[in-house]
């Protein structure tokens, strides 16, 4: 109830009346607040869920391997062609100069 002379500034209710209010809108407040965080959190776990089938559902590529991480294995290899014969003494040693300046 408000007071027509006061224009609202003095509210007539009791104290238990306006404990009561103010914990019913608390209440309802809170049940908000708690329903929108159940949705958010069923709409992150679908998210997540759709994610993890395109994970599964694309194949999975291994990186191409960058120019200089193997260097070592690269270098044998040039080993094991001019041990086999496959590569000449001038061929071996103008390759292994040009993979050891792509480091």
């Amino acid at each position: 109830m408000l007071s027509l002379t006061t224009m609202g500034a003095v509210d007539f209710r009791s104290d238990k009346e306006r404990i009561a209010r103010k914990t019913a809108k608390g209440a309802r407040a809170s049940k908000k607040t708690a329903k929108e965080a159940k949705r958010q959190s069923a709409l992150l776990e679908e998210q997540n869920a759709l994610l993890a089938a395109q994970a599964q559902a694309q194949p999975q590529v291994p990186a191409a391997p960058s120019p200089g991480s193997d260097i070592a294995g690269r270098l044998q290899q040039l080993d094991g062609l001019r041990t086999a014969g496959a590569i000449t003494e001038s061929e071996y040693q103008a390759r292994r100069t040009a993979i050891l300046n792509e480091i």
